[in-house]
């Protein structure tokens, strides 16, 4: 899945509705401060859930609603929303009127508990619209039209057969229709709660590499990324299980001692207990470290530029392992700022590699 194009307003320096077009790779140039990083940081807000604040709207606007859109392609893609049989969005007519997914997320920023609003804009039609209905709905809409239906068994009759029978009936009588954006419930098991759900899992990732980034192989996402591997390949390798049972066991007769004395002297409502917790992905850190003259020199202590590549390398690497199956975005912030003009050159083909690589 492609980021097509995205569409901002009322964030940070952007106050007016601006589109932004993308292509596969991207260079966004610009003086300062006008608002090359605020278009990364919108991505990022929307794809990583970094919920904007009340300091990032734009000055100038009265309202607290920051909005951001993000279009993009490959509707075609298989999914499951309400039965066991795949679907697309495109075929659902879960669609803009170009045939592209369009997502858009409002957040209120003068709320205390800041969370979005999420819309998805689809083809609606002007009267007997069906795309949101239930199993029963679908067949009372189907038995007022004369369709021949039945309820759902899995394979001759299901949801998506319903919905694509009333698709024809409304092409062949011409009912009139418009695409506009509907707001999908955050909680529930409605179908358009099941089809956000669907969507958060095959809307593509998205890796910041940013300015101000830390530049150590210490920086959090980093090791939560090995961590992770870590933590999988124990999981898989060892009877963790066990090993839990065995130290829980030895611990627990400890706490208990500790516990007793406590709820010895405080009072029936302040009873204590003692709790074992297990984090396995904690026994592991990495690290790099440079045999220069046998030096042994760690990265946090090498120059900017140097410690640069490593941060980039990292991600390439993700580039090339395009985890979880889920499409990824990259967004580099000044990734040419303290490289020598060579390793620049070196920055650039590997970037135009990433990309044609898919």
């Amino acid at each position: 899945m492609k980021l097509k194009s995205a569409v901002i307003k009322n964030y940070r320096g952007i106050k007016e509705e601006t589109l932004v077009s993308f292509q596969d790779f991207n260079c966004i140039v610009g003086k300062n401060d006008v608002g090359k990083s605020t278009l990364l940081k919108a991505i990022d807000a929307f794809l990583n859930e970094n919920n904007p604040n009340i300091e990032d709207k734009n000055v100038y606007s009265d309202s607290n609603f920051i909005e951001i859109n993000l279009i993009f392609d490959s509707a075609s893609s298989p999914i499951i929303l309400d039965d066991t049989i795949p679907v697309s969005l495109f075929d659902e007519e879960l669609v803009d009127e170009n045939g592209l997914i369009s997502v858009k997320k409002v957040w209120d920023v003068s709320q205390k508990t800041i969370k979005p609003k999420i819309f998805l804009c689809r083809k609606i039609y002007d009267a007997d619209d069906f795309v949101m209905l239930s199993e029963k709905e679908l067949r009372t809409l189907c038995a007022k039209f004369h369709i021949e239906t039945a309820k759902a068994n899995g394979e001759e009759y299901n949801n998506k057969e319903k919905r694509e029978k009333l698709r024809a009936y409304h092409h062949e009588a011409g009912t009139s229709f418009h695409f506009d954006f509907e707001e999908m419930p955050a909680t529930g098991t409605t179908r358009p709660k099941k089809i956000i759900e669907a969507l958060k899992g095959i809307l593509p990732t998205f890796e910041y590499f940013r300015a101000d980034r830390s530049l150590s192989d210490s920086d959090t996402s980093v090791q939560k990324y090995f961590k992770d591997q870590a933590y999988k390949l124990l999981k898989s390798e060892i009877s963790t299980d066990e090993v839990e049972d065995s130290i829980r066991h030895h611990i627990e007769e400890a706490l208990g001692k500790i516990t007793q004395k406590i709820n010895q002297v405080v009072p029936e409502d302040e009873q204590v207990e003692a709790q074992v917790e297990f984090d396995w992905s904690k026994l592991i850190s990495t690290s790099f470290r440079c045999k220069k003259d046998e030096a042994n020199i760690p990265l946090t202590s090498r120059g900017d530029g140097f410690r640069r590549i490593t941060m980039m390398s990292y991600f390439e690497m993700l580039a090339e392992e395009k985890h979880s199956g889920r499409d990824m975005l990259f967004g580099f912030e000044e990734p040419e700022t303290f490289l020598h003009p060579e390793t620049q050159q070196q920055l650039y083909s590997k970037l135009i590699g990433m990309k044609d690589n898919g």
